[in-house]
This record gives C-alpha cells, sequence and structure tokens, in this order.
C-alpha cells in the first residue's frame, strides 16, 4: 500500500532528506548517492512505519536493498 504525504508529514522526510542528500554532499558523493536516481547508488530499506513520534520505534523492516539487489525480505 502506498501513502500519500500531508504537509504534517513533510518533517520526518525532511529529516530523511538532510541524513541521505546532506550526507553525500558532505562527503562530496552527491554525484554517486544521496538519493534515489538513475545511475546512482542507492541502498535502502522499506519500513511499514507510521509517522507519528510515539509510534517511529514500532516500524518494521519490509525489505532492505543494497547494490541494486534485495537482499532481505520479510516473509510474514
Amino acid at each position: 500500500e502506498i501513502y500519500t504525504l500531508s504537509l504534517h508529514d513533510a518533517l520526518p522526510i525532511s529529516a530523511v532528506a538532510a541524513d541521505t542528500a546532506g550526507s553525500a554532499y558532505s562527503c562530496f558523493a552527491e554525484a554517486q548517492t544521496g538519493s534515489l536516481e538513475a545511475g546512482k547508488k542507492a541502498d535502502f530499506a522499506i519500513l511499514d512505519i507510521q509517522w507519528k513520534p510515539e509510534k517511529l520505534l514500532e516500524a518494521v523492516v519490509v525489505e532492505t536493498w543494497f547494490g541494486g539487489k534485495r537482499v532481505f525480505e520479510r516473509t510474514t
């Protein structure tokens, strides 16, 4: 299921962007990583998560991707 985020949900997303694109930029690696774009390295996890502060620690990893390949898929 895919959700559309509201403006209220944008704060946690901006924190993720700061952690990914910002980190790549600080290491002069923004041409290779830091955002999901064709030709860039993209290691990421897909989470089942509720964007409420009191629920964040209940997040469940659904899939993990490394080097363009799925390396973990939750089976339950």
